[in-house]
């Protein structure tokens, strides 16, 4: 019944409200299905891209904003081991990685429409990459940071994060968190997610 039920049909952005002012890509929002027929869900992940560099900072001598990567690829400058990003400050992106969240740039993957390439090294504007492979680029990216995923199981919600499978890591690798107890239903409806469950929990509190 309604008094011993919550229901709550949010956005797929609205969803991750309790990730308010991070950065994931929507189109690398990937749903899993126990059973597609009936909408019901296993888990939902995604990436997220490195948003502190991307804002930058104000440069005294241009007088404007710089970004620390700039997402500009630069295809007259790109071989099989780098490409160049025009317009970043690496070194301060570099800085960025590890005062706030201790790791450095070989931990992110250049994401291009779904194909990510890992990172050897920098230096100026250039990034190197870690194998020598044909690969291919374009001339947009994003400077993904971790892999996250809510996963259905047992009637929990829980919250997986910082993993990159860039990097071979699976799930097993990420740390872990309940964010919901005493789900009874995880559907995605038209590209709406809805959770049911008991009106004692807590998510009212998330959300």
């Amino acid at each position: 019944s309604n008094r011993n039920n919550f229901y709550s049909k949010l956005t797929i952005e609205n969803t991750f409200l309790f990730l308010k002012n991070r950065d994931f890509i929507p189109e690398t929002v990937n749903f899993n299905y126990i059973d597609f027929n009936n909408n019901d869900l296993q888990s939902i992940s995604w990436y997220e891209s490195e948003k502190y560099g991307k804002i930058g900072s104000f440069d005294n001598d241009k007088s404007y904003i710089l970004p620390y990567w700039s997402a500009i690829i630069d295809l007259n400058k790109t071989t099989k081991t780098y490409t160049t990003t025009p317009f970043s400050y690496l070194s301060k992106e570099a800085s960025i990685l590890r005062n706030i969240y201790n790791k450095n740039l070989s931990y992110c993957g250049l994401y291009f429409d779904k194909n990510i390439l890992n990172i050897k090294k920098y230096s100026g504007e250039k990034i190197y990459f870690s194998n020598k492979n044909t690969k291919t680029v374009f001339d947009r990216y994003k400077l993904i940071f971790s892999a996250y995923s809510i996963i259905y199981k047992d009637e929990n919600l829980y919250f997986y994060y910082d993993y990159q499978p860039w990097l071979g890591d699976t799930i097993f690798d990420a740390k872990q968190a309940l964010l919901l107890d005493n789900v009874t239903s995880f559907k995605k409806i038209d590209n709406k997610i809805l959770i049911e469950k008991g009106v004692n929990s807590s998510l009212e509190k998330l959300f």
